[in-house]
């Protein structure tokens, strides 16, 4: 990859004028009721990849976000204090070919220990590229990602349009 191929993309992160996805967010998971029984494996917010470029994560101590493996185990993002978790999205694993995988994740209602039944809380800084960016493969595509890759027809993804399609397609019932 070449220097100043993510920049040359993401100039809005230094020119505000610029229209881009790129929001950060406070996500509040509301306090359960203790009287609620949730099965072991109730989901508070499904499985989803992100859409743009980077994902950086703030969660309180609470728990309960988790990613799935290569190998389709799903592992629990235990909190660190004080520590920012990153994400790939979607836009960057096209952009390396695979190299760099969105994450597949998923919150998980907390059933037990102190925990259970509290609120949770995020703050997420979601980093997209300028609307008018056009991503296409900078690297070689991994061989197990080419298949995957068809359905963008091996054309540049325009990231406004991959945002709206995304949120078109996450609000079908």
């Amino acid at each position: 990859m070449q220097e100043g191929t993510l920049t040359s993309k993401h100039r809005s992160l230094g020119d505000h004028s610029i229209k881009t996805q790129t929001v950060m967010r406070s996500l509040y998971y509301y306090t359960l009721n203790p009287d609620d029984n949730f099965p072991e494996n109730a989901i508070r917010c499904g499985e989803h990849r992100d859409w743009g470029t980077i994902t950086f994560l703030i969660q309180d101590m609470i728990g309960g976000l988790e990613v799935k493996t290569t190998d389709g185990q799903w592992i629990s993002a235990v909190p660190i204090e004080n520590a920012i978790l990153l994400n790939s999205e979607q836009l960057m694993e096209y952009w390396t070919g695979g190299h760099f995988r969105a994450a597949l994740h998923r919150v998980k209602i907390i059933t037990e220990g102190r925990e259970a039944h509290n609120p949770r809380q995020s703050l997420v800084y979601f980093i997209s590229p300028d609307g008018d960016a056009n991503i296409f493969p900078v690297v070689p595509t991994l061989p197990e990602k080419e298949v995957y890759f068809r359905k963008f027809n091996n054309r540049p993804v325009n990231a406004y349009d991959h945002f709206q399609r995304q949120l078109e397609a996450s609000t079908q019932y």
